[in-house]
């Protein structure tokens, strides 16, 4: 397999390589198979197929899918692209993906939005989550305190997090607003409001979260404050 390295920026032509470095701008042509992608920089793309993206920079998606093992990294993934992979590790900015497949794992810092459904065995998202719904087996939304941000991120990061649908077995949620939750066990904490939760073992929030409508005969817990 081929090697590619731009060191400012170009075009990815279609075919099949080994690793892919690209620094600076570039555009990726539909029809490129890789090993490995490590972007630092702006780049447009369609449709990928690889093994592992390592991103510090800008990834623009309008359409296709992209089908990887792994992504990791930092910076911002925008378009209404489908993504399908087995983990995500990244910080920063995904918006108007259509839909964010992991088989196995997505763990994210940063705001997530615009995005139609979110499905992972393990969902763990620090930060803000605007989504249609998010399906999964263990679902964490935690807020981000201000401290550990930057100042231009305070705007976004002191919104709620809005998810139409939720289904999973276990939710720990904070500063989630949600129309329809279906899970086994749900924690609801820092101003979270659910308006219909279907739970059949425990229901646990602190003073200022709750449930509008409750259906399943789960247990009630509620946390006082520390």
């Amino acid at each position: 397999m081929v090697n590619l390295t731009l060191v400012n920026g170009g075009i990815v032509e279609p075919g099949t390589y080994g690793s892919i470095v690209i620094r600076g701008d570039a555009r990726i042509l539909p029809g490129v198979r890789f090993s490995v992608l490590d972007i630092e920089g702006r780049v447009v793309c369609s449709d990928l197929e690889g093994v592992a993206l390592r991103l510090k920079g800008d990834l623009y998606a309008a359409r296709g899918t992209l089908r990887l093992s792994r992504i990791s990294g930092s910076g911002r993934i925008i378009g209404a692209c489908s993504i399908q992979l087995e983990t995500l590790h990244f910080k920063g900015l995904i918006r108007g993906t259509h839909s964010l497949t992991a088989l196995e794992e997505i763990l994210f810092i940063g705001l997530m939005e615009h995005i139609h459904s979110i499905g992972s065995r393990q969902v763990d998202i620090h930060g803000v989550v605007k989504a249609d719904r998010i399906i999964g087996t263990s679902i964490r939304i935690r807020a981000l305190h201000p401290k550990r941000v930057a100042p231009h991120d305070v705007i976004w990061m002191n919104q709620n997090s809005r998810v139409e649908l939720i289904q999973c077995a276990d939710l720990l949620a904070e500063r989630l607003e949600g129309l329809t939750l279906m899970a086994d066990q749900v924690t609801l904490m820092e101003n979270s409001l659910i308006t219909e939760l279907i739970c059949r073992t425990q229901l646990t929030t602190d003073r200022h979260s709750a449930a509008v409508l409750v259906k399943g005969g789960c247990k009630r817990r509620h946390i006082a404050p520390s």
